[in-house]
């Protein structure tokens, strides 16, 4: 019974702590610019459409791939990840919070999980109101299986990306420097080159979104292999799951026997 009311009280404790981190998240000014940011190729979309007769669904797929997944989604995650313990020790509030009759771990998987929604609602937004437009321009019908699975990439994408940016914050218990050099390596270099694609998160996204693999990279590709390497949907899922499982628990691993100087 003991033990049944003691966990009882740390899940309480753990909504209240997400609940406190939304609202501090809704109220910062950060993310209202953020929200800006991820809105632009929205507003670009809709001034292109009232002008142009263009294609909806090619219009669509390519923002999500080339735009959304590739940038405003990392972006959003580096915002809400990145910062999760760091902000804490700038803001020499982490000897309080680590005080909480909450476990360390815990603390970082709130801070993690609140991190996760507000990076989500800022990333899944502007692609519904792309669908919107784009959809007067193509079959809704057709549009919404493309819809579908792209909503679906950026939702689990942002989850992925948020975790490993606030394992990265954590380990080196820097905001930007480890998130932006991970970025760069693995999501802008090693992303673009045959095989080495696989350790990027960019490639499972692309690969549960739908989006086709044989238009990138083809001479280099043809360099190294006969065709791209191109996996079933279901698998970018369960890779992308697996990383932020794994990228949650190192965090959450590192903070609970970390000792950090505020």
């Amino acid at each position: 019974m003991a033990t049944q009311d003691r966990n009882l009280g740390v899940a309480h404790l753990l909504m209240t702590l997400i609940g406190v981190q939304l609202k501090m998240s809704f109220r910062a000014r950060k993310t209202w610019a953020l929200a800006v940011v991820q809105l632009l190729p929205v507003i670009g979309a809709f001034i292109y459409v009232i002008f142009e007769n263009v294609d909806g669904m090619t219009m669509f797929t390519g923002i999500t791939e080339k735009v959304t997944l590739t940038f405003l989604v990392p972006l959003a995650a580096i915002f809400f990840g990145g910062p999760a313990i760091v902000d804490e020790m700038e803001g020499r509030t982490l000897t309080y919070l680590t005080l909480r009759p909450l476990p360390k771990p815990m603390i970082l998987i709130g801070k993690v999980a609140a991190g996760s929604i507000i990076a989500c609602v800022l990333t899944i937004i502007p692609v519904v109101a792309l669908f919107g437009i784009c959809a007067t321009q193509a079959d809704p019908a057709e549009l919404m299986g493309a819809f579908g699975k792209a909503a679906g990439a950026v939702v689990i994408g942002t989850i992925a990306y948020t975790t490993i940016f606030a394992a990265l914050g954590a380990a080196f218990a820097s905001t930007l420097l480890a998130s932006i050099v991970y970025f760069v390596v693995f999501e802008m270099v090693l992303a673009t080159l045959p095989i080495l694609e696989l350790l990027s998160v960019r490639y499972y996204m692309r690969t549960f979104g739908g989006f086709s693999a044989t238009d990138r990279l083809g001479m280099l590709d043809s360099l190294v292999l006969q065709e791209p390497i191109v996996f079933d949907w279901w698998i970018g899922g369960l890779v992308l799951v697996g990383l932020s499982v794994a990228a949650l628990i190192a965090g959450a691993s590192i903070f609970a026997n970390r000792q950090y100087h505020v």
